[in-house]
């Protein structure tokens, strides 16, 4: 079900495919589901809407998705919506919708980088105080306290 949004009325058309029987988790042909594409522009209402209708929030096949079947490499190919929206839109609403909803903190951008890091990098507050308010059992080395902590301290030296 995945739309380009540039130039329509995401919300409008999603309501109306998922009406008529639009699978919420289908792929394109870039391997790009409708919350992925979500993230990209920074589409939060529209991002909501689909979580609601039962999107993937890591953008990953599930057994239901009707491109699993035919494309078993689909698993590796996909991005997930939370690092798209870090390197595309970087609307922190829709990435702290995404961490509530229980995106994978511990999913990399091409370079290697986590939500965590990305956030410290880009001194992105609201994000990093999200990622602090997200359960302690998800950070296996370090917290994003502590992140946030070690990059106000780099960056107040510089200053």
């Amino acid at each position: 079900m995945s739309v380009r949004f540039n130039k329509m009325d995401p919300r409008g058309t999603m309501e109306l495919l998922l009406r008529h029987g639009a699978h919420v988790n289908a792929y394109d042909k870039g391997s790009w589901t409708a919350l992925t594409e979500c993230a990209f522009y920074g589409m939060k209402e529209a991002a909501e809407l689909l979580l609601a209708h039962g999107a993937h929030v890591d953008g990953k096949p599930g057994k239901d998705d009707p491109a699993s079947g035919n494309n078993p490499g689909l698993e590796v190919l996909h991005q997930s919506p939370l690092i798209v929206c870090a390197r595309e839109s970087w609307n922190e609403e829709l990435i702290c919708l995404l961490l509530e909803k229980g995106a994978d903190v511990h999913c990399k951008n091409t370079d290697g980088k986590t939500i965590q890091e990305l956030a410290a990098a880009t001194k992105r507050g609201v994000v990093l105080d999200a990622l602090a308010q997200l359960d302690k059992q998800q950070w296996e080395e370090v917290t994003a306290t502590e992140l946030w902590d070690e990059s106000k301290s780099f960056f107040e030296a510089r200053s």
